[in-house]
């Protein structure tokens, strides 16, 4: 379950490309991988920005550009985890750990938590002040013209009492036999 509906990264620098092809497959049921990602922002890039991006990683305006070009609408700009909260889709984000750059999909805020859809480690579970630690409100929001906010998708928030919280589960681990 932790990796369902994940596009798993396949190089160091490719969590951009495998981001936006969970949330262009999760939210948009575009049949598209990482490879499809990657080979069309390194068709366009000449051997010294490839040079770069395998050292820096990708950029939004990298991703902003494919979607763009697979007929969506893009836009990069910075949110606060108050806006990110309002937000009635998923959404790219890019947190900041350390050196490390790193593109996940904002699924979205509940209970005290973010939920991310990360094609490293897959379903995860972030408190909120881990998000505003890491997080420093860039974003990549895409739509497509008469799309609309679908109710029911892969990358839809779980019903709160689906959710459980990390001391209820536990809790729960506690009393399952281990023989």
């Amino acid at each position: 379950m932790q990796m369902q509906d994940i596009e798993r990264q396949t190089l160091d620098y490719s969590c951009g490309a495998a981001a936006l092809a969970i949330l262009l497959r999760g939210y948009f049921d575009q049949a598209i991988d990482e490879e499809d990602v990657l080979a069309d922002i390194i068709a366009r890039l000449s051997r010294e920005e490839l040079a770069e991006r395998i050292k820096e990683g990708f950029s939004l305006l990298d991703l902003k550009r494919v979607a763009q070009r697979l007929g969506y609408t893009a836009e990069g700009l910075r949110l606060t985890v108050a806006e990110a909260r309002l937000l009635q889709g998923p959404v790219i984000l890019l947190l900041q750990r350390e050196d490390l750059r790193h593109f996940v999909v904002l699924k979205g805020i509940t209970q005290g938590r973010a939920l991310l859809a990360d094609s490293a480690r897959g379903q995860v579970r972030m408190p909120l002040y881990e998000l505003e630690q890491q997080w420093q409100g860039e974003a990549l929001i895409v739509g497509r013209a008469q799309f609309g906010l679908p109710s029911t998708h892969r990358l839809a928030l779980p019903a709160d009492d689906a959710l459980a919280s990390e001391r209820e589960s536990v809790r729960a681990l506690r009393n399952i036999p281990l023989n």
